[in-house]
């Protein structure tokens, strides 16, 4: 009897040491941190060895005072920054360093200029699982200014995502003025809109800070946004001010661009809650490189201002009108693609889905010809 019991204690004290051996297996490695990655540009023209830093965002669009990652520009003003996942709207801020510098687009042959740490632009990521690319420019901290302005008058409870929205179609709808283009987003870089909108910047700033050495590039955005939101005398000084830089460039043979008087914004009506429909009858052509997507426009009482694509649930564009050219595809790849229209009250519709397999790579020699949107070799 004794025997017996002597012998189940030591088989339940095996069994109890090997359970609890086991369990210390599974638990002896805590699992990684899981983060997600946001790459982009800082560019007035690209700013070199700048400190690049994101921060949690409040509901009034004003950056934590805690970062979640920290990085630096390279020579061509590129970054890549590593933040935690469901890190929820962020802002990203570039700020100038000791050995910060940027090559003037108004003066592309001339000393690079310092970015000093006076100076900060920023950007504003509402929903970084969805983004994986944000550039930091004048025009993204215009944005952000104006996130802020809102957020601060609109009734309570309006949604980042749509304060967002509609700051964004306010700079862009006065940029794409500035400079008579038909198109401008501000996620775009290198695209014609783009570095026009730049060069006129850079050079409005050339200008200002001869006169007044006190006023920068984080200065002459808040400026910028002031001047296009109180209209009167003030925006009239900013249109002679573009104007007058715009001469000077055509002058220096660097560009043609020919601004229009920016108008007074009109504040959006936040208490519009209703979006556009959803964008339908989405189609495609296909080729191993390059997929072009057509659809039919949405409708909006306030007005369609544009629609945002996404990629495998990634934003990769923001359109003014239906349509759009992706040229970043890979061969044999099935891609699904979203299409979601806003207005200028920041209200975001359903999205139209289309999934699109791009055929295989042509062999060397051989042409590719699209018929009915499938590839022909």
């Amino acid at each position: 009897m004794s025997n017996n019991w002597m012998h189940n204690s030591i088989a339940a004290l095996l069994t109890c040491l090997s359970l609890f051996v086991a369990g210390c297996g599974s638990d002896s490695s805590t699992p990684a941190p899981q983060t997600s990655t946001i790459s982009g540009k800082a560019l007035k023209g690209p700013i070199a060895n700048a400190l690049v830093t994101a921060y949690k965002m409040d509901a009034l669009g004003n950056p934590g005072t805690e970062a979640i990652g920290s990085t630096t520009t390279d020579s061509n003003g590129d970054y890549t920054l590593t933040i935690p996942k469901a890190s929820g709207p962020i802002i990203i801020m570039v700020r100038g360093t000791a050995t910060s510098t940027y090559v003037n687009e108004a003066d592309p042959a001339g000393p690079r200029v310092r970015f000093t740490a006076d100076e900060t632009l920023r950007a504003a990521v509402i929903d970084p699982a969805t983004v994986v690319t944000a550039p930091i420019t004048p025009f993204t901290d215009m944005a952000v200014t104006k996130l802020q302005d809102y957020a601060a008058t609109a009734p309570a409870g309006t949604p980042l995502a749509t304060l967002n929205t509609a700051a964004t179609n306010t700079i862009e709808s006065s940029i794409k003025i500035m400079v008579g283009a038909p198109t401008f987003s501000i996620s775009d870089v290198g695209t014609a809109s783009s570095t026009a909108a730049l060069t006129l910047f850079s050079q409005l700033l050339t200008t200002q800070s001869a006169a007044d050495p006190a006023i920068n590039s984080t200065t002459l955005t808040q400026s910028f946004v002031n001047a296009i939101t109180v209209g009167g005398s003030t925006l009239t000084t900013l249109n002679t001010q573009i104007a007058t830089a715009a001469t000077t460039l055509q002058t220096n043979g660097i560009t043609t661009v020919t601004p229009t008087a920016i108008p007074v914004v009109t504040t959006p009506d936040f208490t519009d809650t209703t979006p556009p429909t959803a964008p339908t009858n989405l189609n495609r052509s296909a080729a191993h490189n390059e997929v072009i997507l057509t659809w039919t426009a949405s409708t909006d009482a306030a007005g369609v201002a544009g629609y945002f694509v996404y990629r495998d649930d990634v934003q990769i564009a923001a359109v003014t009108v239906p349509g759009y050219t992706d040229a970043t595809v890979s061969a044999s790849t099935t891609y699904v693609y979203s299409i979601r229209a806003y207005d200028a009250n920041g209200n975001i519709s359903d999205p139209g889905t289309l999934s699109v397999t791009t055929p295989a790579a042509p062999l060397p020699g051989s042409l590719d010809i699209i018929v009915n949107g499938q590839i022909r070799t």
